[in-house]
């Protein structure tokens, strides 16, 4: 049996090192987030992370998902992948120029559009950011693809380590919000260069015939098809609640709830994220030797419910009084809240990593359908909720609508791991 604690297998080994380089590029923020809460405003805090968002959502569509792929042809078709890369940057660089048209020709019409106009400045360098994180995920999946997860790990660290210093000294220097969008540009530029000094990696960036890209657009044209509107949808329905909440029920629900989510979300993010970059080489080997990936998905799938067993039951049973006691008897709604939710993030802790079987089965129509049937179970609990006005009611419709989705996930990528259909 697969032992995640013990490095003896490759994946523990894996798993590991990732999870090594993400606590150490957490930790370095962390540390230095008194000094910047001094340097900067919240202001300053609240335009980076808009722009932020603006990037994030314009980066989720900019390559197609087309780099997702990158995982599928087997090993021993690399100039497959290289097509595959050459696609993504296409799709990539069309995206951002039609944004970069769009932010100089109506700019100040989006920045009012937006409800920010500060960010209207802004505006003309996101094209430039949307390349940098498209660029950066692309090498992040040839990176999975050839298992220098070693590689991925000091990538993390030295991001966070650039970054973060950065930040601080051109905060003295009194550059405000422009200081950190440049630390984090800076940290992508560096962190790709370290990257793409490996020959290996280069490789794959070659320019390729017409024919051959059309081929591969339309091979994998299940990405752009049903990846982007179900990621979408899901940005959404998650979003949802916390929209709600802050309209109709009050900043302080809003507020118990974002501090809870901040706090249980850290190490469940830590430890499933890095075992989902690590299951997706796995899955994806096993998939295309055998035509299943149920050993690598029951192995890792009672590994994960070990590890949360018991933090769900302390969750369950302890929340409220460790809120209270760890941030003052003023948060004890955000332990309630949590004691609600428990049960939720633990089947979100499994379906993380295990979810990916849709995109080792080539089932991306499945997950658009299952997303857009979250997105109505969602606004029917928000509605709900908002109508009977009751905090805590609120949220537990909100706990048994994900555990309702979730569970159908963790059902359905099981059968796909099987090799069903």
């Amino acid at each position: 049996m697969l032992k995640l604690t013990k490095p003896k297998s490759e994946f523990a080994r894996n798993v590991i090192t990732l999870m090594t380089g993400t606590t150490i590029a957490q930790i370095i923020p962390i540390a230095i987030s008194p000094i910047l809460s001094r340097l900067y405003s919240p202001a300053d805090f609240g335009l980076f992370a808009f722009y932020m968002s603006i990037v994030g959502i314009i980066s989720v569509i900019a390559t197609g998902r087309y780099e997702m792929a990158i995982m599928m042809p087997s090993k021993d078709e690399d100039d497959e992948v290289i097509i595959i890369v050459f696609v993504a940057t296409v799709m990539m660089m069309l995206v951002t120029l039609i944004c970069f048209v769009l932010f100089v020709v109506f700019n100040k019409q989006v920045a009012s559009m937006l409800n920010r106009p500060e960010i209207s400045g802004w505006l003309y360098i996101a094209p430039f950011s949307v390349i940098i994180t498209g660029l950066y995920q692309t090498l992040n999946y040839l990176l999975i693809r050839q298992s220098k997860f070693k590689q991925l790990s000091i990538n993390k660290v030295c991001f966070s380590a650039i970054s973060g210093p950065s930040q601080v000294g051109l905060g003295l220097l009194g550059f405000g919000a422009l200081g950190m969008l440049a630390s984090n540009i800076g940290a992508y530029l560096i962190t790709i260069w370290m990257i793409f000094r490996s020959s290996e990696i280069r490789g794959f960036f070659k320019p390729c015939g017409r024919k051959q890209a059309e081929y591969i657009a339309i091979k994998y044209i299940r990405y752009p098809k049903y990846d982007i509107p179900a990621i979408l949808i899901n940005i959404v329905s998650n979003q949802l609640p916390l929209l709600a909440m802050g309209k109709y029920l009050g900043l302080g629900l809003l507020g118990n709830y974002s501090l809870m989510n901040k706090i249980v979300m850290a190490p469940i993010g830590l430890i499933s994220n890095s075992i989902l970059d690590v299951f997706k080489q796995r899955a994806t080997e096993d998939y295309l030797k055998h035509g299943n990936c149920k050993d690598i998905y029951i192995k890792v799938f009672f590994k994960l419910l070990m590890l949360g067993a018991v933090p769900t039951c302390i969750l369950a049973f302890f929340a409220p009084a460790i809120f209270s006691f760890v941030f003052g008897n003023q948060w004890r709604d955000a332990g309630v809240i949590a004691q609600i939710l428990a049960p939720s993030y633990l089947l979100n802790f499994l379906v993380n990593p295990l979810s990916y079987t849709f995109q080792v089965t080539q089932r991306q129509n499945l997950n658009l359908f299952f997303n857009v049937l979250f997105f109505v179970m969602m606004t029917s609990a928000v509605v709900l909720g908002v109508k009977e006005n009751n905090h805590f009611r609120f949220i537990f419709y909100i706990s048994v609508v994900q555990c309702v989705n979730y569970s159908i996930y963790l059902y359905v990528s099981y059968r796909l791991a099987r090799g069903g259909k």
